[in-house]
């Protein structure tokens, strides 16, 4: 297992990440939804297709009070999760768990669940022969009813749900969600560019309970290839300004 996995540093070396060497690797869409998750001390958490945990590890890094159960399908993603939260001296704070989530292996209810699932639907796209990637990239093992409707039945009264998928994709899950009970609270676009006004990423957080839905921009990077400060810190994981463009929807 140790010639599968490589190790990195990450956000500025405060955080040891294992992860395989050959198929998925995680990418910016991790930190973007580590960013997303406001701080709330003494919550309980659920991380759906956790990976090598590096949203959970980000987290559990930053708010020493969170209690994060991370759950994750495939084995070497799993052995790679447990070596990370040894390795980063979280085993207080985050639980690796190996399960799938079509029929969660969980009884208690959170306060809080969070993923960052499988963004391509069967049929679209060129899906990796290798296993791994494909079940990371396309929803072979998990599609987005199955994650709203489980997720839903896991959250308790007051509790909300996380989730980052691809713009292209956002008016149908906030349309799912709806039929699954959850109502979306808060929405964040993550664009480009200034002169890039198409998104990348949409955002969402959903609660059992109704109410108005706030809308939130976050631009990554200046037209001339800086990051700005608001995308910049939140890929460093220091948070970025929630009030800035901020509106109702």
């Amino acid at each position: 297992m140790e010639d599968l996995l490589s190790q990195d540093r990450f956000l500025d070396g405060k955080i040891s990440v294992r992860q395989p060497k050959r198929g998925f690797r995680f990418t910016i869409d991790a930190p973007l939804l580590a960013d997303f998750i406001p701080p709330d001390p003494g919550r309980r958490l659920l991380e759906i297709g956790s990976g090598c945990g590096i949203i959970s590890l980000i987290l559990a890094r930053s708010r020493a009070t969170e209690f994060i159960v991370a759950l994750e399908i495939q084995r070497i993603m799993v052995e790679a999760l447990r070596r990370n939260v040894q390795e980063n001296r979280l085993t207080e704070r985050v639980f690796p768990l190996r399960g799938d989530f079509r029929t969660p292996p969980l009884r208690p209810l959170f306060d809080g669940i969070f993923a960052n699932p499988p963004y391509g639907r069967l049929g679209e796209g060129k899906v990796s022969s290798d296993p791994g990637e494909a079940a990371a990239r396309f929803e072979l093992l998990l599609d987005a009813p199955t994650l709203l409707q489980n997720a839903a039945g896991l959250l308790l009264p007051q509790g909300r749900l996380w989730l980052i998928y691809p713009a292209r994709r956002g008016e149908e899950i906030k349309e799912t969600a709806l039929s699954k009970g959850l109502h979306p609270r808060r929405k964040r676009l993550i664009l480009r560019s200034p002169s890039h006004p198409h998104p990348l990423f949409s955002l969402w957080e959903f609660s059992l309970q109704e109410g108005s839905c706030l809308r939130e921009k976050v631009i990554l990077h200046e037209d001339d290839g800086p990051y700005t400060p608001e995308g910049g810190a939140g890929l460093r994981g220091e948070g970025v300004s929630y009030s800035a463009d901020r509106q109702g929807v």
